[in-house]
């Protein structure tokens, strides 16, 4: 599965049938700010799939040793005061919200450059842990305790991480420093405009979260491709039927897109705000009528020569880098022959960053390849 959720392993142990049924339902009923997508299910679907999860995700034997325990909590003032100031007192709320009028305080050290930090900066009490930083952070997350003194008694809670987890963490924390390296392939970048689509269209945009995965003038998550200039790549027909039934494009990458259940209204709508405002006007138009049988042989030859399928499939052969060539849908039946030909010019000046290699084409080799892309349909 993918890493953008929490981990639904014995998600039948930590929660109620209740409660996952609500949040299919409706995401943003318990978390307002919830970047899950709504799914048009019916009651009787989500039922089914809550079914499933507590059937397939339910640890049996946890059931069991907690049968066996009859300690009853008591309930009595005493303890129930106990309970509030040890929640305050462990800064629980931190964490979870809990509407008691205390605000919030950080507990921690801050940890935003803790990968510039000396040795002689951390407290190892009388620990014999040898004094380095990486020793440090390792085992004050296997065991928060471990550096406390009667002055101090350390507050951090104990997580049910292994040695492989601390060590991935501790890897992570030691490169919060200063000499941060620059990773834009794979940046989470900041929104740029206050993008806010009106009507119907930003109704369904805000319905199924679009923005937590694709970007869209400015504003988003780069997780999903950047639907700003989407009505310019793609054909009509293909973008309907891929709402209404989406498939895997890159199958390299665990993310997909989901099956959101579009109504066919909910499809035409979309279909029809981003094939009119999200377009570019320097992707070219009318190359249809340039591609001749002789380009797209010429295409073809130009195609094996740079090695294409070394990344994208074609058939039953070649690469998974890139998007598939005839997977779900063919070439020439999905895309528009203008994006083609402006994305093969130079297809870092579309995407920055992109892995797709710059072969610095002539335009009538860029034409050519796209000739031969434009002729892979049904």
């Amino acid at each position: 599965g993918g890493y953008l959720g929490p981990d639904l392993g014995r998600i039948g142990n930590k929660s109620t049938r209740k409660f996952i049924f609500q949040k299919i339902k409706n995401p943003r009923y318990f978390e307002p700010n919830s970047t899950m997508p709504q799914f048009n299910f019916t009651d009787e679907q989500i039922a089914n799939i809550t079914d499933y999860l507590f059937d397939e995700y339910t640890d049996y034997d946890l059931l069991d040793i907690f049968d066996e325990d009859t300690t009853v909590a008591k309930n009595d003032s005493a303890t129930i005061d106990l309970g509030r100031r040890l929640y305050k007192e462990l800064r629980c709320m931190n964490c979870h919200l809990l509407n008691t009028g205390t605000p919030w305080m950080r507990i921690g050290p801050v940890l935003s450059k803790i990968g510039d930090k000396s040795p002689s900066e951390f407290d190892f009490g009388k620990s014999d842990i040898p004094r380095t930083r990486e020793n440090y952070i390792f085992e004050k997350i296997r065991n928060p305790r471990a550096f406390a003194t009667l002055e101090h008694p350390q507050k951090m809670p104990l997580f049910p991480l292994n040695n492989h987890d601390i060590f991935d963490l501790t890897i992570f924390l030691n490169s919060l420093n200063s000499r941060q390296v620059p990773s834009p392939r794979f940046a989470a970048y900041p929104d740029t405009t206050l993008y806010q689509p009106e009507g119907e269209f930003g109704q369904i945009v805000e319905k199924f979260q679009c923005f937590s995965c694709h970007r869209i003038n400015g504003r988003g998550f780069n997780l999903a491709y950047d639907l700003s200039m989407e009505g310019s790549r793609v054909q009509r027909k293909w973008l309907y039927d891929y709402l209404m039934i989406s498939y895997s494009i890159r199958p390299i990458l665990v993310e997909r897109m989901p099956i959101f259940n579009f109504t066919p209204h909910e499809a035409e709508v979309l279909t029809d705000y981003i094939m009119e405002h999200l377009t570019s006007s320097e992707i070219p138009v009318g190359l249809e009528s340039k591609l001749t049988p002789e380009l797209r042989a010429e295409g073809k030859i130009l195609f094996d020569k740079k090695g294409c399928m070394a990344c994208h499939i074609l058939g039953d052969k070649g690469g998974y880098v890139g998007p598939s060539f005839t997977a779900g849908a063919l070439a020439g039946d999905k895309l528009q022959a203008g994006w083609i030909y402006k994305w093969l010019k130079n297809p870092q000046e579309i995407v920055p960053g992109v892995l797709e290699p710059n072969y610095n084409l002539s335009d009538e080799e860029a034409l050519a390849i796209t000739a031969y892309l434009m002729s892979l349909k049904k």
